[in-house]
């Protein structure tokens, strides 16, 4: 029963906020406002008290059950695990972050790995996918973060939309954009990340037009939509190219075997470019579109007409972060091209400066926040870009508690000013909410990167990898 306790673990995680998501929805006229606020919480605490196992046991379930001793070396003398080492955790969760191929292979039975297989999904001539997830090395920590903001924005609404009409249905969406976002991270093959891709968008608009009687609010929610299905197509196209080089295997163990095999095509195709670069390109775009970068940001600031634990779910821990995460997912095939990289280097710069820069002429205390997003989403896509995929996951997993406090803290002014967002009109709030000033400025300061912080210590190795990769570079 111990043994099999993980597994349990990583089900009752990605399945409870689906329930908690069907009970607002269809049984919330039933139960009622109070009932279902206190009951699609609990449930999403409940799941993050799984997710949350996991992350606590991870490191020695990888180490204790599979053979690592002479890969990183973290066994003491006498053959115990060496939990002293400040390098552990780190070793064991994010050193490799293009899918572990220990916990996504099933061949070799002396294994024991976080899979969960229900059966075949899809099966077609030359194409077949199983219905399977798999906690590894990111999702392990993406699972985590995404559970834990999820949990902390819901507590948060059963007091935010206390006198909202219609609030069974906002927790209902709310539980399903957390359902889709944690199949995504945790699906093992493509077919099961693309349905989490198109269902975080799909509920991302569905919770930014949930106030559909404003006409701001309907044009936010369809121009993010719009923007987002150019990602959406291609996503689409490279994950049709990479499978069909597969032969129509859609695992991520697979696809990442034929990439280490180092066999790929010579046909070039008809934008006189080899497949491999055309496959990373359509993934670099994918996830830029998707976590709003430069020429596609528009639709996020205009995201803020939506209700603000909806801002803080999608810039903290979710839909714009699908993005970096998927980078990261596909990072063993991104490395095959250097003009990926090379766009995602750029292309992360231009957005940090662009964002920065916007910010300091806004006037609407959400609009601020939300370029922030922006920018520290840019970033992560520049570590990526370095091939620091590590420390872009570091960040992320850093951005996400204080972006979400920022936002949260930013709710509650809005609220306090009888939902006035302008700064110009605020001030003074120190004296009459010092709890909340502290807050905001601890989440301030971690954002700008001052030391002591958390946001200092990932952007420092951010910033210091690209010092020395440049210093290299001259030499």
């Amino acid at each position: 029963m111990v043994m099999f306790l993980p597994y349990y673990a990583m089900a009752a995680a990605i399945f409870i906020p689906l329930a908690s998501s069907a009970v607002a929805l269809f049984c919330g006229f039933l139960l009622g406002y109070v009932y279902v606020a206190r009951l699609t919480t609990s449930l999403i605490f409940l799941s993050a008290a799984f997710s949350g196992y996991l992350f606590a046991v991870f490191p020695y379930f990888k180490e204790r059950f599979v053979d690592y001793t002479i890969k990183i070396g973290m066994y003491s003398h006498d053959g115990r695990v060496d939990w002293g080492s400040r390098h552990f955790i780190e070793k064991a969760l994010i050193r490799e972050p293009c899918c572990d191929p220990v916990f996504v292979s099933v061949a070799e039975s002396t294994s024991i790995d976080l899979h969960l297989l229900y059966g075949r999904l899809v099966t077609v001539p030359a194409f077949f996918a199983d219905a399977e997830f798999v906690i590894d090395s990111v999702s392990c920590i993406m699972v985590f973060t995404v559970t834990i903001i999820s949990a902390l924005v819901h507590l948060y609404s059963t007091v935010y939309m206390r006198s909202d009409p219609h609030s069974n249905r906002f927790f209902g969406l709310l539980s399903l954009f957390t359902f889709f976002m944690v199949i995504l991270v945790t699906g093992a093959n493509t077919v099961i990340l693309y349905i989490g891709w198109e269902g975080v968008g799909l509920s991302s608009f569905l919770l930014i037009a949930f106030w559909y009687t404003r006409a701001m609010t309907v044009k936010a929610a369809t121009k993010a939509l719009v923007i987002n299905k150019v990602g959406d197509m291609a996503f689409l196209y490279a994950l049709s190219l990479l499978v069909s080089l597969t032969g129509g295997n859609t695992s991520f163990a697979s696809i990442r075997s034929f990439l280490e095999g180092g066999v790929y095509p010579t046909t070039i195709t008809e934008v006189g470019l080899p497949i491999m670069d055309v496959i990373a390109l359509a993934v670099v775009v994918a996830a830029f579109v998707k976590s709003a970068q430069l020429f596609f940001h528009t639709w996020l600031p205009d995201a803020m007409e939506g209700p603000t634990p909806v801002s803080a779910l999608l810039h903290a821990a979710t839909m714009v972060t699908a993005g970096v995460y998927l980078v990261i997912r596909f990072s063993a095939l991104v490395e095959l091209s250097h003009m990926a990289k090379v766009v995602l280097f750029l292309g992360g710069f231009a957005t940090v400066v662009f964002s920065s820069i916007v910010a300091l002429a806004q006037y609407d205390i959400k609009k601020i926040i939300a370029y922030s997003t922006c920018s520290q989403l840019g970033l992560m896509f520049f570590a990526c870009g370095l091939s620091a995929y590590d420390l872009a996951l570091f960040h992320f997993f850093n951005h996400a508690f204080f972006k979400c406090l920022l936002f949260l803290i930013a709710g509650a002014i809005i609220h306090e000013f009888k939902n006035e967002q302008d700064i110009r009109k605020m001030g003074g709030l120190a004296r009459y909410m010092p709890v909340t000033f502290v807050l905001f400025c601890a989440a301030a300061l971690s954002l700008v990167g001052f030391p002591s912080f958390s946001g200092a210590v990932s952007k420092d190795l951010i910033l210091l990898l690209a010092n020395f990769t440049a210093a290299n570079s001259e030499s």
